[in-house]
Order: structure tokens, then C-alpha cells, then sequence
């Protein structure tokens, strides 16, 4: 992500931070957690932060 141009909006770049943050917590969760339900849940969590995360390139063209 830091490949980024020094032009990005600050938006962007505060979004990028928080869905990295929400990504790597689900990825602490499902290494620890037992409970298949939990780990259902946290892998619904994980998916919907990583097609968000596809989303930003279409997003920075829009900030622009």
C-alpha cells in the first residue's frame, strides 16, 4: 500500500489504514479462535475488508 502516489487524498489514506488495521486483526482472530462459529463470523469480517480493499483503486480515481 505504500506504493501509493504522494498525491493521494488524505481520506483515502486514513481509509486504507483502518481496513488494514480491520484485516489484520481478523487474521489474529481465525489463527486463535476454536469456536467454528467465531471463526465463521470473523471470516465474514476478513471478506468483506478484502473487497473493500479491491474497491480503493476505483475510489482514489474518484478522489482525484
Amino acid at each position: 500500500m505504500s506504493d501509493e502516489p504522494a498525491d493521494e487524498p488524505e481520506v483515502l489514506h486514513q481509509f486504507k489504514n483502518h481496513l488494514a488495521i480491520i484485516v489484520s486483526y481478523a487474521d489474529l482472530l481465525l489463527m486463535d479462535v476454536a469456536d467454528e462459529t467465531i471463526r465463521q463470523d470473523v471470516a465474514e469480517i476478513q471478506k468483506a475488508a478484502h473487497a473493500a480493499m479491491a474497491m480503493l483503486p476505483a475510489l482514489a480515481q474518484r478522489l482525484r
